[in-house]
C-alpha cells in the first residue's frame, strides 16, 4: 500500500505540474485548468490502482460481486461530476448515458456467466465504446485546446480491467503491473529496433510523420518526451498488451480449442 500512496503522490505532482505547462502554454483561463484537474487528480488515482496487487486485493475484500462492481460503477461517474459540476456543464442525459455504459461493464461478469461468448462479447462492447466519439460528446470542451474525452477513456480502460481482474477473476499465475520486467523491457526495445526502420521509412513514403523539435526551452522538451513515453507505456501500451496481448489472445485461442481460460 506504502507504493501505491507514494506512487500516486508522484503522479498527482505531475499532473499538476503538467496542468499548470499545459494551460501557460495553451493559453487556457486559470479557472477552467483549475475546475478540470480534480477530476482528472481522481481519475489518475482510480487508474492507478489497477496496477498493484495490493491495492486490488483490498478492493476484492470489501465484498460480495455485485456490491464491488457497483462500487466500480459509481467510480466510473464520479470524475464526470466533479467536472461538470466545476466547470457548469453538467447534463442529466450525458451522465445517465455514462452510467449505463460504466454498469454494463462492471456488472458484465455479475450478470453473465464466465464463458468464451460472454468473453467474445465484452470484447466487442469494450472496442465499440472505445472506438465511439461517445466521451467526447459525454465530457464535451469547455475551452479550446481542453477536450476532456481523455477522462472517459481513463475510465473505461480501468473500469474493464478490474471487471476482468476483479470480477470475472483471471488466472492466478497471470502478473499485471505498470513495470515491465527486465524481459519484458528487452522484448519491447528489440522489437521497437525491428520496427524502427520500416517505420522511418513509411512514415516518409506517405508523409504521414517527419522529425522536428518543439520551440520550447530544452527542458520543456524532455519533459514532454519523458511523459510521452510513460503516457504510451501506461496508457496505450498497457492497454494493446492487456487485451490484445492478453486477454483477447487467449480467447482467440479458445474458438479453435473451444476452451477459454478455464
Amino acid at each position: 500500500m506504502r507504493q501505491f500512496l507514494t506512487t500516486l503522490l508522484v503522479v498527482w505532482t505531475a499532473a499538476c505540474i503538467a496542468t499548470y505547462v499545459y494551460s501557460q502554454q495553451q493559453n487556457i483561463p486559470s479557472w477552467i485548468a483549475l475546475a478540470v484537474l480534480p477530476a482528472f487528480l481522481v481519475e489518475l488515482g482510480f487508474y492507478l490502482v489497477i496496477g498493484f496487487a495490493a491495492v486490488r486485493k483490498a478492493f476484492d475484500d470489501l465484498g460480495a460481486k455485485p456490491f464491488r462492481a457497483a462500487l466500480l460503477a459509481a467510480s466510473a461517474v464520479i470524475p464526470y461530476l466533479i467536472e461538470s459540476t466545476l466547470t457548469g456543464t453538467f447534463q442529466i442525459s450525458s451522465f445517465l448515458l455514462l452510467l449505463a455504459m460504466a454498469a454494463a461493464a462492471s456488472f458484465w461478469y455479475v450478470w453473465i456467466p464466465r464463458s468464451m461468448p460472454a468473453d467474445l462479447l465484452f470484447l466487442a462492447l469494450l472496442g465499440a465504446v472505445y472506438l465511439s466519439k461517445g466521451f467526447d460528446l459525454i465530457y464535451g470542451k469547455p475551452a479550446e485546446h481542453v477536450a476532456l474525452g481523455i477522462l472517459g477513456k481513463l475510465m473505461w480502460i480501468r473500469v474493464a480491467i478490474m471487471a476482468i481482474l476483479s470480477l470475472r477473476s483471471a488466472d492466478d499465475e497471470a502478473r499485471f503491473g505498470f513495470i515491465p520486467t527486465l524481459r519484458e523491457w528487452g522484448v519491447g526495445a528489440l522489437h521497437y529496433l525491428y520496427f524502427l526502420p520500416v517505420g522511418v521509412l513509411l512514415g516518409y513514403a506517405l508523409r504521414f510523420a517527419s522529425f522536428h523539435l518543439p520551440g520550447f526551452e530544452w527542458w520543456k522538451i524532455v519533459l514532454l518526451a519523458i511523459g510521452t513515453f510513460l503516457g504510451f507505456l501506461w496508457l496505450v501500451g498497457l492497454f494493446k498488451e492487456f487485451f490484445f496481448g492478453g486477454f483477447c489472445s487467449d480467447c482467440w485461442r479458445a474458438v479453435f480449442t473451444v476452451k477459454c481460460w478455464a
